[in-house]
């Protein structure tokens, strides 16, 4: 983590004073096992850990250090938010991965569900580039909880 954002730009700029990022470990230490119909709940600060855990488990992202092990069964539901637009609105986004991942169930009995519990307020109705990396993860999973993956 850089301490100012102008410090990221710095580090390109020659003859500047450069600043080295300090680490940020999300996820340290993690051993988790959850079984075919279970749910898991995670609490952290800032929801960098609960963001982290599902783009690891589902391949979005390499772990640093150790692996992902025996992963069964359809991982797209966590997959969903590697497709989330950040040029169009949280309400656009819902309904676009329910077409790309042909989950034909996303109607709006579905959406105002998945509104709850994303909890992101009127931000759905914002561009999702405007949202925290949090708000982002939240409308991505909240989009994957709410529909049917088995199709």
């Amino acid at each position: 983590m850089y301490r100012r954002p102008v410090d990221r730009l710095l580090e390109i700029v020659p003859f500047t004073k450069k600043y080295s990022p300090a680490e940020f470990w999300a996820l340290r230490d993690v051993n988790l096992g959850v079984e075919r119909g279970e749910v898991w709940e995670s609490s952290d600060r800032t929801g960098a850990a609960r963001g982290t855990l599902l783009q690891v488990v589902s391949g979005i992202l390499e772990p640093t250090r150790g692996r992902v092990i025996n992963t069964r069964g359809n991982r797209g539901a966590a997959r969903i938010g590697a497709r989330v637009s950040i040029l169009i609105h949280g309400r656009e986004n819902v309904f676009l991965n329910g077409e790309i991942w042909a989950f034909r169930d996303v109607k709006w009995s579905a959406f105002s569900q998945i509104e709850r519990f994303a909890e992101i307020g009127t931000y759905i109705e914002r561009p999702v580039k405007e949202y925290s990396s949090g708000m982002y993860v939240r409308l991505a999973f909240a989009t994957a909880i709410h529909v049917d993956p088995r199709f």
